[in-house]
Formats: structure tokens, C-alpha cells, sequence
């Protein structure tokens, strides 16, 4: 709201300097220019700073994972490069993780616990579902899919 008075009164001083329309509505764009550059460098300064501090914050967390292997502060972890060569294979009959390169789940651990997040158009229909239900089919087995949106029909 500050915004909009700040510029509506930028707006009428120029009005009053200036007499010619012209002028008025070249200097009103200028104006607006120089403050929306200036908005959206502030915004962009923000966002690096946070996602700076969201990394530092992120390294603290590791570090203190990596120093407390008691289990004091759990034992939650990322998933080696070599685990996940030993998890994932193409040869596998589970559930397909990233479509587009076909490595996949053994049966086994494909149905321990799944959550799927993520944002609308983020590929989780194509991405996981078809590609899983797909593989399925391939192999003879058998799926039950419910689909409450009615994308995969």
C-alpha cells in the first residue's frame, strides 16, 4: 500500500513540474522504471540472501549429523551414490524412478512406504505413475491404480 502513495505522489509532483501531457507521461514511465528496478533488486538481494542462509543452515544440519553418529539426533541420512546403484537397477520390476531413464525399485522395496510431493505440472504423473503402471504391465503383474482426478483413466 506504502508502494501505490509513494507512487501516486511521485506522480503529482511530476504533474505539477511538468505542463506538456507528453512530458507528464514520459516522466510518470521514467519514474516508475527507476523505483521497479530499484523493487526488483531489492527482491533479488532477498532471495539470494535467504536461499545463502538456507545452505548454511542446510551444512549445520549435515554437520551435525555427521558428528552425533550415536543417534542422539537420529539417524535420518541421504542416500549414497552407491546405495542408490545398489536400490536402483533397470532390471528391476518395482516402481519406476525417473521414467525418462528407467532405473527402478526391486518389488521388495517398491511398496514399503511411498509419499510422492510435488507441485502441479511437476511430473508425477509421467514421471512415476504411467512408467510404473507400464513396467507392470510388461511383467505380467498386477496394479490397482485410484485416481481421483481422472488423469489416468
Amino acid at each position: 500500500m506504502e508502494f501505490i502513495i509513494l507512487l501516486f505522489v511521485i506522480w503529482v509532483m511530476v504533474v505539477i513540474v511538468s505542463s506538456n501531457k507528453k512530458e507528464v507521461a514520459n516522466k510518470t514511465v521514467q519514474v516508475v522504471g527507476e523505483i521497479g528496478t530499484k523493487v526488483g533488486s531489492v527482491a533479488v538481494k532477498g532471495a539470494i540472501k535467504t536461499t545463502w542462509e538456507a545452505l548454511k543452515y542446510t551444512k549445520r544440519l549435515a554437520k551435525n549429523q555427521i558428528e552425533a553418529p550415536s543417534g542422539k539426533f537420529g539417524t535420518a541420512r541421504f542416500l549414497t551414490i552407491k546405495e542408490s546403484r545398489q536400490l536402483l537397477n533397470s532390471r528391476n520390476i518395482g516402481l519406476s524412478v525417473n521414467g525418462t531413464r528407467a532405473k527402478t525399485l526391486s518389488q521388495e522395496n517398491s511398496f514399503k512406504h511411498l509419499l510422492l510431493v510435488a507441485p502441479s505440472g511437476a511430473g508425477k504423473t509421467t514421471r512415476y505413475v504411467i512408467p510404473s503402471i507400464l513396467l507392470q504391465m510388461q511383467h505380467g503383474g498386477s496394479i490397482v491404480v485410484t485416481d481421483p482426478s481422472g488423469e489416468i483413466f
